[in-house]
């Protein structure tokens, strides 16, 4: 027995030190890490730890002589800050929100109902939210059912959901959707049954990332056979065997997008039961708060779609040459090196669509079988209402080069809502445009703008105003800048860019019965033709702003590549540019669907880059044309000229002044300032610079906030959608 406790004891201490060992190894490698990775990212690593910035303490700051209200925030507490806060957050997100699909009438619902929210993606909604789904409906009213969110929150189906997308910009990445099959639903005793007497609503996400773009097949990212040619974009086997469930049993099923991305929609017109579709993406901490008051009715949704919502997103011109492209040298060997070819030319979301549907309708461009209804679920600029609204007096006017577009809108429904006045532009698609490669688009928006909220009855007459400048085109074939075409121009006003195609169509004389999918409205369109009567290469030659002269600067890259032309439709279709090569693509890229035995394939695309062009593409030379041994202007550090950039405060970019501050910077300040500022800059003593915080653009508003002190603070302990 003493025997077996001694090897007991050394077994201890053997592990003990193996485990030590690996601890070392696994802290010596979080120690390199963390100082390659901390120190450029100090101030969020700060920020969060809650620690200050080395550097000035700014409590000790001379403060004789300066304006301490210069900046004052207009929130007297914290908790009026938040509270605001809260409200924009709402705001933005409820004018955000699209109705796509209301067909039965179903949405508003009474506060009576109660929903059951399908799929893993309802507990863990994409969107940073501090209310998620549950709280949110229940604080608007509705009842939730309990166990379907537990089931998928703490329960048997809280270990699915989708993959994280990309992270990096490395090769990590998973766009598994792994939601929760319907037999572990069934399995689960009395789920099926707490969704009697209820509403479903099926939560569809999908998620992107940093660094990757959506994967183009699921080839790379499911083991079911089904499921490996589909696209990212619409549901998987499991999905869909869930939709049918709920199809089948319910007479009313709401389908709630949760997604960035414009999602394949081609397959809800299979379900009768779905009879509300409604988009809403990432909104933020509270912006279900807002969804929830949609479902209700309180808020009237008024967002219009900012993408085409295809059929088919494979079938578009930019979806030939999507995927993974990769350069080999002239000995066959692959470089680290990747191309895209955008040989889709404009012709992206509805600057496609609706151009070749025009062509289509007037016979010209050699449009193919080209139908629109098979390619177009919902148009750009679409959006549903509770309430109807009529438009009247259309009128535009022309001061110089500003156009003025006025239209009175009348709510003619039962319910106050927000209506969208959306303004058009066709420019006139010319034998010089088709001889010079200049294309166009058969409309573009030039302006929209929202009414207020418009009680049953109410008017409001809304106004939009855009430059002649925004009808111009570039021409990098015969006049190397942007042009002014001669001839006329028609503008109107419509609900989305179809309805402006229809309206402009009709001005043109054609019907229903010439092939539109519907007749337009030719109170709402206007002409307009410019002075010049002839192409006009010089207006816009210069910069606006600048004054520089606009002209070609990368003919070099050209690539000697077919663009896709509305001249020809059909013979410029962009093919795929490269050919295949035996590498497996981990971005699954099957050529149409399979590969020649008809199986699902994931393959690299393949081009021979010249050796000149590779030791360009490797060299470090930024090919700056400036002589550096010309420059004569003396570089100063560490003078010592009395200022703090308090100092700079109002002054003009131009100031003198700001030389003489970067007079005084040391070396070391240039270098920390450079490398030590990702998400933020660190404190420089010599010019008493504070540290700051400064996050990419908005996203620093979902991670951080402020006190009424300047103060930072975290807003993780409000969690309903209810103010302080």
């Amino acid at each position: 027995m003493a025997q077996k406790k001694k090897d007991s004891k050394m077994m201890g201490k053997i592990i003990k030190t193996a485990v030590s060992g690996v601890l070392c190894v696994a802290l010596a490698g979080g120690m390199v890490a963390a100082n390659v990775l901390i120190p450029p990212n100090a101030s969020s690593v700060q920020s969060i730890l809650g620690l200050k910035s080395g550097g000035i303490d700014n409590s000790k700051a001379k403060t004789e002589g300066i304006n301490m209200e210069y900046s004052k925030p207009g929130f007297d507490t914290e908790a009026a800050l938040v509270e605001d806060e809260i409200a924009l957050n709402k705001k933005i997100a409820a004018e955000g929100i699209v109705l796509l699909k209301n067909d039965a009438g179903k949405m508003p619902y009474s506060t009576d109902t109660t929903f059951s929210f399908v799929s893993h993606s309802a507990v863990s909604y994409i969107g940073g939210n501090k209310v998620d789904m549950k709280t949110a409906f229940e604080d608007a009213g509705f009842g939730v059912n309990e166990a379907l969110w537990k089931f998928y929150s703490e329960g048997n189906g809280k270990d699915y959901g989708l993959g994280v997308g990309s992270v990096s910009y490395g090769d990590d990445e998973d766009f598994s959707i792994n939601e929760c099959p319907l037999s572990v639903m069934k399995a689960e005793p009395g789920l099926t049954d707490s969704m009697k007497n209820t509403v479903p609503v099926f939560v569809f996400s999908r998620v992107a990332g940093e660094g990757r773009d959506m994967p183009r097949s699921m080839y790379n990212h499911t083991d079911v056979e089904e499921d490996k040619t589909k696209t990212y974009l619409e549901p998987d086997s499991t999905e869909l065997e869930i939709l049918q469930y709920l199809n089948d049993n319910f007479d009313d099923v709401v389908v709630l997008l949760n997604s960035s991305a414009a999602l394949d929609l081609s397959w809800v017109k299979n379900y009768p039961s779905i009879h509300t579709v409604i988009s809403a993406p990432a909104m933020g901490d509270y912006g279900l708060c807002s969804l929830a008051e949609i479902f209700s009715g309180k808020v009237n949704p008024s967002g219009r779609t900012v993408d085409t919502y295809e059929m088919d997103a494979m079938n578009s011109p930019a979806a030939q040459n999507f995927g993974d492209f990769a350069y080999y040298d002239e000995d066959g060997n692959l470089t680290k090196y990747n191309y895209v070819s955008y040989k889709e030319g404009i012709y992206v979301g509805y600057r496609y669509y609706e151009t070749r549907y025009e062509d289509k309708v007037l016979g010209q461009g050699n449009a193919g079988d080209y139908n629109y209804a098979d390619a177009v679920m919902y148009p750009f600029g679409y959006g549903l209402s509770y309430t109807d609204f009529e438009w009247s007096d259309y009128d535009t006017s022309w001061d110089g080069d500003t156009c003025t577009v006025t239209v009175k809108v009348t709510n003619t429904g039962d319910v106050a809502g927000k209506d969208v006045v959306q303004v058009y532009a066709q420019s006139p698609y010319t034998d010089y445009d088709k001889a010079n490669k200049v294309e166009k688009a058969a409309v573009e928006l030039v302006g929209y703008a929202k009414t207020a909220e418009l009680a049953p009855g109410a008017s409001e007459t809304v106004t939009i105003t855009f430059d002649q400048e925004q009808l111009k085109s570039y021409d990098y074939v015969n006049a190397k800048t942007y042009i002014l075409d001669a001839g006329d121009y028609y503008i109107t006003a419509a609900k989305n860019a179809h309805e402006a195609v229809n309206n402009i169509l009709s001005a043109k004389g054609k019907t229903v019965e010439d092939g539109m999918t519907a007749d337009g409205d030719t109170a709402f369109v206007a002409t307009y033709t410019p002075a010049n009567g002839t192409v006009d290469t010089t207006t816009y030659k210069l910069d606006t702003t600048t004054g520089v002269e606009i002209t070609n600067q990368l003919d070099h890259a050209n690539g000697g590549l077919q663009y896709l032309s509305r001249s020809d439709w059909t013979g410029t279709w962009p093919t795929v540019d490269g050919e295949v090569s035996d590498q497996i693509s981990t971005w699954g890229n099957p050529i149409n669907g399979t590969d020649a035995g008809g199986k699902a394939a994931s393959y690299t695309y393949r081009k021979t880059i010249s050796k000149e062009d590779l030791a360009k593409l490797d060299s470090f030379d930024s090919l700056n044309p400036t002589d550096f041994s010309t420059l004569t202007d003396e570089i100063v550090y560490d003078k010592d000229n009395g200022l703090g950039l308090i100092d700079m405060r109002g002054l003009d970019y131009n100031d003198e002044k700001w030389d003489a501050l970067l007079d005084q910077l040391t070396p070391s300040d240039y270098q920390t300032l450079i490398t030590q500022s990702g998400y933020g800059t660190a404190a420089i003593k010599s010019v008493d610079k504070p540290s700051t915080t400064d996050r990419d653009s908005a996203t620093g508003l979902i991670n951080y906030g402020f006190d009424a002190s300047g103060n930072l603070y975290f807003k993780g302990n409000i969690t309903h959608c209810g103010v302080i």
